[in-house]
């Protein structure tokens, strides 16, 4: 069942929405509408919320940014510099992943498990950087969360710059294959 009013998802046998505050007349023609789970209405609204931060960090970083930054709340900004955290760890993976083996071989699993936990590191220092220069200089503003995040969102485009070198180099490796190997004829 949901308000008439603003739409949101209501619980069945309420009177009135806890949002706007209009009251729900019980009719029987109302089906009743399958109530999601908490955690995919979570997943679902932290997703967006990342989606948001990486637009706004696309767009215009200095000032939507901001805009989106005060609109979160301190758990909202912990997970979402968490998960972008992550997405710069996926990304940075997949791009050294294909950059490496032309250099190192082809790495294998355990290779791949340093790569992630080394991924760790940056997130982990600019984190603690921020940490330390609050405590250096004393400020009041900030909290840890707003450091994940701030760690999180400046990684990114590291991430997919990573990413966007390992598939373009592998790209490029392959045609100066092809066109070394290719059936054209080298001599007239």
């Amino acid at each position: 069942m949901t308000c008439p009013q603003c739409g949101k998802m209501l619980n069945p046998g309420v009177t009135f929405c806890g949002d706007c505050g209009v009251p729900i007349k019980k009719t029987e023609a109302q089906p009743a509408a399958a109530v999601p789970s908490p955690g995919s209405v979570k997943f679902r609204s932290l997703s967006l919320i990342v989606w948001k931060v990486l637009k706004a960090v696309a767009l215009n970083p200095v000032e939507e940014l901001t805009t989106v930054f005060k609109e979160l709340k301190r758990r909202e900004v912990l997970e979402t510099g968490l998960v972008l955290a992550g997405l710069f760890d996926l990304c940075a993976v997949i791009g050294l992943y294909l950059i490496l083996p032309r250099w190192a071989g082809q790495p294998g699993f355990g290779d791949i498990l340093k790569l992630l936990l080394l991924g760790i590191v940056p997130s982990a220092a600019i984190t603690g950087a921020s940490i330390l220069a609050r405590k250096v200089f004393q400020s009041p503003a900030g909290t840890i969360e707003s450091d994940v995040f701030i760690a999180g969102v400046s990684l990114v485009p590291t991430g997919l710059m990573l990413l966007v070198a390992g598939c373009s180099g592998r790209a490029i490796s392959r045609l100066w294959h092809w066109s070394r190997c290719s059936r054209f004829p080298t001599r007239f």
